[in-house]
């Protein structure tokens, strides 16, 4: 079925729109580790407007140490060893899951992936 680029803007928008307000932080990172989707939750998360996370990778907004743990999680995720796993950090404890994608013909594409603050629901 072939759409119209007025039909792919509409169905992209109304896509970002049920993206963004969802209660979890989401992402999508290309095989280079680059963001490529992010969510209003995920902007909040890293304190920056979606222009100042697209196109970067973890070490351009992290400092190293968590920059190497969501990289590390995201080759685990990419090889098929984990989909879901706790991070506690800074005293918070969230729930990640993390998924390979991959492209038309079977390549990996990238890493897509929700998270979630957990704290007060452990602490009960």
């Amino acid at each position: 079925m072939e759409r119209t680029k007025e039909e792919l803007l509409l169905y992209i928008s109304r896509l970002e729109s049920a993206i963004d307000n969802l209660p979890y932080e989401v992402w999508y990172k290309d095989k280079n580790g680059k963001y490529r989707v992010v969510n209003k939750k995920l902007q909040e998360f890293f304190a920056k407007p979606r222009e100042g996370i697209l196109g970067k990778d973890d070490f351009e907004l992290l400092p190293r140490e968590k920059a190497e743990t969501f990289t590390g999680s995201d080759r685990a995720a990419a090889e098929g060893a984990i989909d879901y796993y706790e991070l506690h950090m800074d005293n918070e404890i969230y729930e990640d899951y993390k998924r390979p994608v991959f492209d038309s013909s079977g390549e990996l594409a990238g890493v897509t992936g929700f998270s979630r603050r957990i704290t007060q629901s452990k602490k009960e």
